[in-house]
């Protein structure tokens, strides 16, 4: 016990592992969040054999220990002491719950095996529930100390109106002033405990709280949503009774709650959520988000200042990219005869026409290669502008096209159109086709993007695969709802 005691008294903070969060899930359990580490991953001109993974690993013995810990209550100048934790308690019990948080590659995935090594090749969350002896009073002081496991004492002080509980969901984003209904969700996966159980709490009262006044502005009483029985998945030996998150689902109805501002769910014995708004304009910032990261994704372009600070060269352009001209060959291969996603050399090579100058494409999944399932995106946004064409401006998204007096929505949209008309273009001018296109556009073939080498300098042969009936379709029609779009707003 005492080389034991000795051992614990020269942790430092380095030995253990980043506690992120300590909070009430409800006034009955208590959750400490650590995180393991991070990785360095590889950069350009590096392996990913490069990458290192620098750990602290949680003792989850220790952690998942009852005797582990010790819970004691005092007052202060701001809150109360709770008696029965005026001598130092232990939890009844403990659950854990942990996943994976950073992972590296050391092994090229085209060689066949992924992260096979002999050293981590990942980092863990850990999440660990601290079931009580007795509820926490609302407005009292508590301290958990953990030898072993935390370097400082937690001190924490259970306010249902201000302690965020993990349990409690909301759309961050928040929700529009008239959309008909609006709920927060109550619930947990609780790892080796299992689904929360929220019983106890049928029927508790929650209050919507004005976030800048503290103010109550909505009343109501939690209510079962869905039980954890309820199947929602045809992949019953994915989850536990096909059910999705594992745990009954409670609602608390929030829909009466029109009035714009920001606020924010507190639930009697749970806690509260974390802020939301309710704004007519609440989705702008998801919108821009997506619309920039399309525009990031573009093939065949610079990324230049003043649109972006993730600047790089342009990649995959026959007369703009070095050494990558006659690297594109077209192949009269359909991508639905390839009988996989990446087709083979001996397969496809006897099919090669020539080179072609196409570009403009959008890279999909880090790799740079286009689908034909990628025009979804243009018949998205176009979609989204002729359902409410007077939300979507020129000049909100900084783009290149930004200016030309059409909303920028649609110029993002005619980014795919207009390299499937230069693809059919080249392709009847060189006479290799018929007026169709293909939109499997890949070095699959010719293996994988070599390690630490961006996309401007991928050394490999590409392939643009054969006309087929998907990709000329879509595109045309595709292309009919641009030219309409566009001649509604007079261009």
């Amino acid at each position: 016990m005492l080389a034991l005691a000795l051992a614990l008294s020269i942790l430092t903070t380095a030995d253990l592992p980043k506690l992120v969060e300590a909070s009430f899930l409800t006034d009955r359990i208590v959750l400490l969040h650590f995180d393991e580490g991070k990785v360095r991953y590889h950069g350009k001109g590096q392996k990913r054999s490069d990458e290192e993974v620098f750990i602290t690993p949680l003792d989850v013995d220790r952690a998942s220990n009852r005797s582990s810990y010790s819970l004691t209550s005092q007052s202060s100048l701001t809150s109360q002491s709770d008696k029965n934790y005026r001598q130092p308690k232990q939890p009844v019990e403990v659950g854990r719950k942990s996943k994976g948080h950073h992972f590296a590659w050391f092994v090229d995935e085209w060689a066949g095996d992924r992260a096979v090594n002999k050293r981590p090749d990942h980092t863990k969350q850990h999440f660990l529930y601290l079931f009580l002896p007795t509820s926490a009073l609302p407005n009292a002081s508590y301290k958990i100390e953990a030898a072993g496991l935390l370097s400082q004492p937690v001190q924490l002080r259970f306010d249902p109106a201000k302690n965020v509980s993990d349990a409690v969901k909301v759309n961050l984003l928040g929700y529009v002033p008239d959309a008909p209904q609006k709920f927060a969700y109550v619930f947990a996966w609780l790892g080796d405990k299992g689904g929360l159980d929220l019983k106890p709490y049928t029927g508790a009262p929650f209050r919507v709280l004005n976030e800048s006044t503290g103010k109550s502005v909505l009343t109501g009483t939690m209510r079962l949503r869905k039980p954890a029985s309820n199947a929602e998945t045809f992949h019953a030996s994915d989850t536990p009774n096909a059910n999705f998150v594992g745990a009954d689902v409670y609602e608390c109805d929030i829909s009466a709650l029109k009035t714009p501002g920001r606020y924010r769910v507190s639930i009697q014995g749970i806690g509260s959520s974390n802020p939301f708004s309710i704004d007519r304009d609440v989705y702008r910032t998801a919108y821009r988000a997506v619309a920039r990261a399309l525009y990031h994704n573009r093939s065949g372009i610079e990324l230049k200042k003043p649109y972006t600070d993730f600047v790089r060269p342009a990649p995959h352009h026959p007369t703009l990219t070095p050494g990558f001209a006659g690297k594109l060959q077209y192949s009269t291969l359909r991508y639905l005869d390839y009988g996989s996603e990446s087709g083979n050399l001996e397969q496809i090579k006897p099919t090669l026409k020539g080179p072609l100058e196409a570009w403009g494409w959008y890279q999909d999944a880090g790799d740079w290669d286009s689908y034909s399932s990628h025009l979804r995106v243009p018949q998205e946004l176009l979609l989204a502008y002729e359902l409410a064409p007077e939300n979507f401006v020129d000049s909100e998204l900084n783009i290149p096209e930004s200016g030309n007096g059409i909303p920028d929505i649609l110029d993002e949209a005619a980014w795919l159109p207009r390299f499937c008309h230069r693809l059919r273009q080249e392709l009847l001018a060189k006479k290799y086709g018929t007026g169709g296109i293909g939109l499997r556009v890949a070095p699959d073939i010719y293996g994988g993007e070599p390690d630490g080498t961006p996309s401007y300098q991928d050394p490999r042969q590409w392939v643009a695969s054969g006309e087929d009936p998907v990709s000329t379709y879509g595109y045309a029609g595709t292309a009919a709802q641009l030219a309409q779009t566009l001649k509604r707003i007079g261009k």
